[in-house]
C-alpha cells in the first residue's frame, strides 16, 4: 500500500501532524493512515487503500452501534 510520506520516519511524521494538523492532539491510528494515505486534490493513494479506511470506519461505527465501542487502536 502506498503513502505519500516520502522516506520521512513514522515518529516524525506523526508528530508533524500533531503540531501542525491537530493542535497538538494525539493522532490515533486511524486518522494517521488518512494523513498518509489521502491528500486534498488528488484522493487516496490506491483502491486498496481507501476501501481498506472505509472497512476500519465501518468497523468503528458499528462497535459503537453494538455498544461495545472499541477505539481506533483496537480496530
Amino acid at each position: 500500500m502506498y503513502h505519500n510520506q516520502g522516506s520521512a520516519a513514522f515518529v516524525v511524521v506523526r508528530n508533524e501532524i500533531e503540531e501542525k494538523l491537530l493542535d497538538g492532539e494525539e493522532c490515533d491510528r486511524i486518522s494517521f493512515y488518512k494523513f498518509t494515505h489521502f491528500k486534498e486534490g488528488k484522493g487516496w493513494s490506491s483502491s486498496v487503500v481507501e476501501s481498506k479506511y472505509k472497512e476500519m470506519m465501518e468497523l468503528l461505527e458499528k462497535s459503537k452501534e453494538e455498544g461495545n465501542a472499541l477505539s481506533p487502536d483496537e480496530i
